[in-house]
């Protein structure tokens, strides 16, 4: 990609991140380090932010668009200075990238309708994240913790480190639609507490969940596997996890997607983890930490070193 070409796009980027053309003297309202923000900026930044912070006062609404602007000026400049560039190459291996974690059911046009942008839009962001991201790469030193570091960090954290409690369990399933009726949930209600009994009394679970069963792994007789709590919403969570005995059964639960049942097939306790099976995940940690303290730092810097003029 040539030099000016590159400048174009980050010219782009930059406007699609709020930065938009404006003649100097439509409504300035402060500069930043000679750079004008006008009044049409900092409101576009504002909307954005009532609707991403909700229970905000405006106050903390305006001082944080206000915040924002003057770092993604001083940023800007920052990068221009050290003559950071994006390649061709760069943006089409993170497109790549992202096209391959995508879900199957799920397209690249897909996606980007989802985020209501187009392919130029997306690709002016991605831009913008490779360009900051090389940035404080350059800025940030390398970084990798000692053993005592990684060994402190876990005396002090111990309790962080364990292989979760998990359970292995049967489900039954019949969805509740939002239209159903009172007299129609009750008969669903009636139904599940019958397949319930029959199971009980020693009617086979995998070939009545087959049968009937609308739950996920119906066709596998609700056979879930081991699960972690995470795999539960909080409505089931608490009595399923409540199940300590193979072959105890909870009562009927119910949720947003529709009533429930389960069986218990087997359990497993939480497992504490030693420092020789936690240290690789501690170092990661430990470097992701350092690496945002510094980007922090270095932010902090390039504010407080930038001219504000408020007009």
């Amino acid at each position: 990609m040539t030099k000016t070409l590159t400048t174009l796009l980050l010219a782009s980027t930059f406007a699609a991140l709020g930065f938009a053309q404006e003649s100097p003297s439509t409504n300035v309202i402060m500069r930043v380090n000679g750079q004008n923000l006008t009044r049409g900026l900092l409101d576009r930044e504002r909307a954005g932010l009532a609707k991403a912070m909700p229970n905000a006062t405006e106050i903390l609404v305006m001082k944080t668009a206000v915040s924002n602007l003057i770092q993604r000026v001083a940023l800007n400049q920052a990068t221009e200075k050290d003559q950071i560039t994006v390649t061709d190459y760069e943006v089409a291996e993170q497109v790549r990238e992202t096209k391959g974690l995508l879900p199957d059911n799920t397209s690249f046009n897909g996606f980007l309708a989802q985020r209501g942008m187009d392919k130029g839009q997306f690709i002016q962001q991605l831009a913008s994240a490779i360009l900051v991201n090389k940035f404080f790469q350059k800025r940030v030193p390398p970084y990798e913790p000692s053993a005592a570091d990684i060994g402190k960090y876990f005396r002090e954290n111990k309790e962080k480190f364990f292989i979760p409690a998990a359970v292995d369990v049967q489900h039954f399933m019949i969805v509740v639609d939002k239209n159903d009726t009172g007299d129609t949930i009750t008969k669903k209600r009636n139904q599940m507490t019958r397949y319930l009994e029959q199971i009980q009394k020693g009617e086979s679970f995998d070939d009545l969940a087959t049968l009937f069963s609308e739950g996920p792994r119906a066709s596998e007789g609700g056979r879930l596997g081991m699960l972690g709590r995470e795999a539960f919403s909080d409505e089931l969570r608490g009595e399923v996890f409540r199940l300590k005995k193979a072959g105890a059964f909870t009562e009927i639960l119910t949720s947003k997607q529709g009533l429930h049942f389960f069986k218990l097939l087997g359990h497993r306790e939480a497992v504490p983890l030693q420092l020789d099976q936690s240290q690789e995940q501690i170092r990661g940690f430990l470097k992701r930490r350092h690496q945002q303290v510094e980007r922090d730092r270095i932010l902090k810097n390039l504010v407080a070193a930038a001219k504000v003029e408020r007009l």
